[in-house]
């Protein structure tokens, strides 16, 4: 059985050089599937050959959304976008949700699915990127949603995380629902029920940077892909 092709979206730099972090490349590898960072210039007809020849798909984490796109302009000076991103993935995830395959966002990525389902964001948030302690160092708890994916891949109602983030899901998304939430009402997880996607689920922590460490992260990725593998 070959290994699942798992795309992972990238960021843009200024010089032209696209970046992805090295923890989703291991994490996707250790856990059984094979790594493919995306350009962000794909057009339409190549974006369908795309979305045919993915197993699954993984909105990385990166800069902020533009807020245009759920109907506000920026209202603080830490939000930080890019325009080529987003109209990239957003054209990705309309096309890549027509084939029912496997959906996981992380971070931007949970955000990007929410928007794209018509939900909303919380510009700025103080207090949320985890500076200077490690990446793989949780530093507070969020709560499961009983019989949700989240729950059931983890097997636990509560698990510690890490937190990087400086945003956060407003209103959520059509047909979603919230699958994570801190004790103090901060969203950091959603999914679609599996009568609409068979596996879609973004979480707001980074599990990439130390499921090593974590049996609750690397469980996330185990899930994701062992759902990508082609029956």
């Amino acid at each position: 059985m070959r290994r699942p092709i798992i795309g992972i979206t990238t960021s843009a730099c200024a010089d032209g050089q696209l970046t992805v972090r090295d923890s989703y490349i291991q994490a996707i590898t250790a856990h059984g599937g094979l790594p493919c960072p995306l350009c962000t210039d794909t057009d339409s007809i190549a974006l369908t050959d795309l979305c045919d020849t993915l197993d699954g798909l993984l909105f990385g984490g990166g800069c902020d959304l533009n807020p245009n796109h759920y109907g506000e302009t920026v209202i603080h000076p830490s939000v930080e976008i890019s325009d080529a991103r987003d109209r990239f993935e957003l054209a990705l995830f309309s096309a890549f949700m027509q084939t029912k395959k496997p959906i996981f966002g992380i971070c931007r990525g949970v955000q990007l699915m929410n928007v794209a389902l018509g939900g909303s964001l919380i510009q700025h948030l103080d207090g949320h990127r985890q500076t200077p302690t490690a990446g793989n160092i949780p530093t507070h708890d969020v709560l499961l949603a009983e019989k949700s994916l989240l729950c059931r891949i983890c097997g636990c109602d509560r698990i510690s995380v890490n937190s990087f983030h400086h945003q956060a899901i407003k209103h959520i998304g059509k047909d979603a629902s919230i699958s994570a939430i801190t004790p103090n009402g901060v969203v950091e997880g959603i999914e679609l029920p599996q009568s609409v996607h068979p596996f879609f689920l973004g979480v707001q922590w980074h599990p990439e940077l130390f499921w090593r460490e974590h049996p609750s992260a690397s469980l996330l990725f185990s899930a994701f892909v062992s759902a990508c593998v082609q029956k």
